[in-house]
């Protein structure tokens, strides 16, 4: 058997059923997943997606005149920009600097209300995983410091507007009471 396929089948048979410790337990995530201690994940090839970004969780929010809107799973509020299309970020450079593009989400969300079948990860033209909701890529505010701001409600910076987006996919463009 060759290197590459002895690593892919290490690989896979540490995702089945994880790494067992000196005392029989196994090494697990929050959400059950098995971690690598092994380090075969780190002969993977370097462009893969599994190994690229760590899982992020999206949850939901919700303020007065915008409603319930997606956050990721700590709260961070994140947008749309109405420039960008379907599967395809225009965010780049200066732009991504001021609203960091939300990485791979590939972890299931524990909040009802996040639709499993509308988030999704594209790659972007820097070759970084960016999460989408219903297709629309997502992204953070560098001026939200904290969980719950949403202080780029309404912006229009880089060419368009950036609004939130509700669980449903549709972009909130109701402004923050």
């Amino acid at each position: 058997m060759s290197p590459i396929r002895i690593s892919c089948v290490a690989v896979i048979a540490t995702m089945l059923v994880g790494c067992a410790k000196k005392d029989g337990s196994a090494d697990t995530t929050a959400a059950g997943t098995a971690i690598d201690t092994s380090g075969a994940a780190a002969r993977m090839a370097p462009d893969s997606a599994a190994a690229a970004a760590p899982a992020v969780a999206l949850g939901t929010d919700s303020a007065g005149g915008v409603g319930k809107y997606i956050t990721d799973a700590s709260g961070r509020t994140v947008y749309v920009f109405l420039k960008d299309a379907k599967n395809v970020s225009t965010c780049v450079d200066a732009c991504a600097a001021a609203w960091p593009p939300l990485g791979a989400s590939t972890a299931a969300s524990t909040d009802a209300a996040v639709k499993p079948a509308m988030v999704s990860v594209i790659t972007r033209s820097d070759n970084k995983n960016q999460t989408t909701y219903n297709g629309m890529p997502v992204y953070y505010y560098e001026d939200d410091k904290q969980p719950g701001d949403i202080k780029g409600q309404g912006k229009n910076e880089f060419g368009g507007l950036w609004y939130v987006v509700s669980p449903s996919g549709q972009t909130v463009k109701r402004a923050v009471k």
